[in-house]
């Protein structure tokens, strides 16, 4: 029997998740207004002696309160004993009276949410769809291989204003170049882009097996086997940190599988077996990348580590079921959602046992929407892995896999077979009304969510520069 959604757990999550996720604005707001309180209080406390430096006289000295002087000796009629006061008769208490509390909003988020809706109203519905999509250069450009950001770069931006860009270590001549073209296609945007990398470390580094100046770590198993988290934290601050000097602003990692002994495909990737210790990993992971400022992104949700194949060679199944996995393959990813991930990746992985089909996780309603929006409270980006791997080409069209899964409830769609025919499939779709732009819409909150608050950052960052 499936276990009753906790309602309560999921309020507590979401609102954590919310307060890790404008941490660092708040820390940054709470400076400036100390500071712009200091100031105040200062000035106020000097005003007030000033203004009631005369009332010194007036003043309790010695628990006596002086009276004023008079001219008529004690003679003036004016003056009339008092009256002996009678006590007050007691008086019953108020009644309680049940006024509702109003809370006042968040200043962030009234800034972040106008942020948000001053982007997403200026977008045509156009634009919209292309915001929906991370695709590579050279999908973007048509050009076999992406090491500069050129007039190309420029007329398919302005054409095609994509949600981000996905490099690999092709795009990567130099760091110098790398750092150039990054810093470019971000100014040639006119929205805000996700500039993303699989940086995993060990075994997946794209910029660490290519750029001689920047070590590769450890393989992460072999950090998961030393047996502290610690390890993970220091390895991905370094990671994030050379991330973050080279413009990268998304981190496909880390990894959040459960190692078992019937897929080796995560050997190596993966932090180990037991999903306690793979959950502590991967929550300090998460936490160190995006205190170097890059959004981290847990995967491949609901777990690869049992399945019998790669999603990059064909169909990945798991028979496992859905009990099964809330006690084992659950328990990472939930650690790196409450760690504050602003993306949790969905595999192609197709889950019979709960489903009842073959439709890989990626496009089903049932992991995305009930299992991972609603059971587990995610309320960030959810983005499908890359939709050119077989076990999505081999079944379904570009345009169909890009329609399904935003029907299934996703947010971004990573790397379809065919860019172009995928978003004008989804553009499509809007005027059947089969995708609705509502719905695109709520996607899109959650993705300027995100990019807002990076701008944020950055522009706080330059002031205190």
């Amino acid at each position: 029997m499936e276990r009753k959604h906790d309602t309560e757990q999921s309020k507590e999550r979401r609102a954590y998740r919310r307060k890790r996720r404008i941490r660092n604005q708040i820390i940054s707001y709470i400076v400036l207004v100390v500071l712009i309180i200091g100031c105040v209080a200062g000035g106020y406390y000097v005003a007030n002696n000033v203004l009631h430096k005369s009332d010194k006289d007036n003043t309790v000295v010695n628990g006596e309160t002086p009276t004023p002087p008079n001219d008529s000796d004690g003679d003036d009629p004016t003056l009339v004993p008092d009256e002996p006061v009678e006590p007050d008769e007691p008086t019953e208490p108020d009644e309680p009276t049940d006024v509702p509390v109003v809370e006042e909003p968040d200043p962030q988020e009234v800034l972040l949410n106008e942020m948000i809706d001053s982007y997403i109203s200026q977008m045509s519905l156009q634009d919209k769809v292309a915001a929906l999509f991370i695709v590579t250069p050279e999908q973007l450009t048509g050009v076999n291989k992406v090491t500069v950001a050129g007039k190309t770069t420029q007329s398919k931006l302005n054409e095609y204003p994509v949600g981000g860009l996905i490099y690999f270590s092709k795009n990567i001549v130099s760091y110098t170049d790398f750092k150039t073209m990054l810093e470019k296609t971000q100014e040639m945007s006119k929205y805000p882009m996700f500039l993303c990398i699989d940086e995993e470390g060990g075994s997946v580094a794209r910029v660490a097996s290519t750029v001689s100046t920047v070590n590769d770590t450890d393989h992460m198993s072999v950090i998961g086997a030393t047996g502290e988290p610690a390890n993970a934290a220091a390895a991905y601050t370094y990671i994030g940190s050379y991330l973050s000097d080279l413009g990268i602003n998304v981190n496909f990692a880390p990894v959040s599988d459960v190692k078992t002994s019937i897929n080796t495909l995560f050997d190596k990737r993966a932090f180990g077996s037991d999903p306690s210790l793979v959950s502590n990993f991967v929550s300090m992971s998460v936490i160190a990348l995006q205190e170097q400022k890059i959004s981290a992104c847990v995967k491949h949700f609901p777990g690869h580590g049992a399945t019998d194949g790669d999603s990059e060679t064909g169909m990945a199944t798991t028979q496992r079921t859905l009990e099964e996995m809330r006690t084992a393959e659950f328990l990472p990813f939930v650690a790196g959602m409450d760690a504050g991930s602003d993306f949790v990746m969905v595999g192609h992985i197709s889950t019979p046992a709960v489903t009842g089909d073959q439709v890989p996780a990626s496009l089903s309603k049932t992991w995305i929407t009930d299992v991972l929006r609603n059971e587990l409270g995610y309320e960030e980006i959810i983005i499908t892995d890359a939709l050119n791997m077989p076990a999505i080409t081999d079944y379904y069209l570009p345009g169909d896999a890009a329609i399904l899964a935003l029907q299934a409830g996703a947010d971004m769609l990573l790397m379809p077979e065919n860019f172009v025919d995928a978003y004008n499939a989804v553009l499509n779709a809007v005027a059947q009304g089969t995708v609705t732009e509502q719905r695109i819409d709520e996607s899109l909150r959650r993705i300027y969510r995100v990019k807002c608050q990076q701008k944020m950052i950055t522009e706080l960052g330059e002031i205190a520069e």
